[in-house]
């Protein structure tokens, strides 16, 4: 009898499926949509088809920012589904998770995150944040990430438990009605009378609008510390915006300042200075607001700045 060599992945091929969105899923990212029907796949996996344009709506590609509606066909491809690694989640993530819970009821959770968590799976991702979450909440629904935070920046991240609860903050995001603020370290000092940055952002080769409000400043020497308001949602907004108008954020590996980062590190920062301190939802079922307190080592490295300035 044959059997499989040693390094060979153990898994799986399933056939090609055609799925019908149903109500409770319109308004889901296609990318979401697919992680949940997936089950244990890497988000890699996932952008990748939907890159390869291996994934259809209606016929036709579309991009992983692409919004469901009811009754939308999506065929999904032939996939090589490998069950030799499942995703593992360690026992002190989810105590860890837990201490970090803000605020839950039946639908969604509020949960500040850690600084070095990604939000999801992807390349060299052990485990993820919504990993941790659904293996601590396995007879919810149907645990998602109702929106995203950078790794390295802590704070207010809601999750939902069910389809409905997503469609409801998805929708109050794209009604702008969300309120999302943010504490952030500046390299240089930001005049007072700046109110906002406003600079586009190129992604994929297209522009998009982006503004953020600048609500105050703090100086600490040669840094800033603002109070921040997302108004638009774009990937690395803060930090790109931040960056492309000779601000950049303490920490930011990307778009960083290497000598104020050089800096920053030898007064004790470890990480990104960009802290999720609030988030507001204007929900159906009322208005929630929650809070982040700062982490210990952003106040500690903020306490000894304020000494030094």
């Amino acid at each position: 009898m044959n059997r499989p060599r040693s390094n060979e992945k153990q898994g799986q091929r399933t056939a090609v499926r055609h799925v019908e969105v149903s109500g409770d899923d319109a308004g889901r990212r296609i990318d979401n949509f697919l992680k949940g029907i997936l089950g244990d796949v890497p988000m890699s996996m996932v952008y990748r088809i939907l890159r390869k344009g291996e994934v259809r709506v209606n016929g036709g590609r579309i991009k992983q920012s692409y919004r469901l509606a009811a009754g939308d066909q999506v065929r999904l491809p032939p996939l090589f589904l490998d069950t030799s690694n499942p995703v593992r989640v360690p026992r002190g993530a989810q105590r860890r998770f837990e201490a970090a819970i803000l605020f839950e009821d039946d639908e969604l959770m509020v949960i500040n995150k850690p600084s070095g968590w990604a939000s999801q799976g992807g390349t060299g991702v052990e485990f993820s944040l919504i990993d941790v979450a659904r293996a601590a909440r396995p007879h919810a629904p149907s645990v998602d990430l109702a929106h995203r935070l950078d790794k390295g920046t802590s704070g207010c991240l809601v999750l939902s438990k069910n389809h409905r609860a997503l469609a409801g903050v998805h929708q109050v995001i794209r009604d702008r009605a969300v309120g999302k603020f943010y504490l952030a370290l500046h390299c240089g000092r930001i005049p007072s009378g700046l109110k906002q940055f406003d600079q586009a952002l190129d992604r994929d080769g297209t522009t998009q609008t982006a503004l953020t409000e600048i609500q105050s400043v703090e100086y600490l020497g040669a840094s800033t510390l603002t109070h921040l308001r997302l108004i638009t949602g774009r990937t690395h907004q803060i930090r790109a915006q931040s960056a492309s108008i000779g601000y950049p954020l303490a920490g930011d590996q990307k778009y960083g300042d290497r000598a104020f980062n050089r800096a920053c590190r030898r007064g004790g920062l470890r990480r990104l200075f960009l802290h999720a301190s609030k988030i507001q939802l204007p929900l159906a079922t009322g208005a929630l607001e929650v809070s982040a307190p700062l982490p210990e080592d952003l106040e500690v490295f903020l306490a000894q700045a304020r000494n030094d300035a």
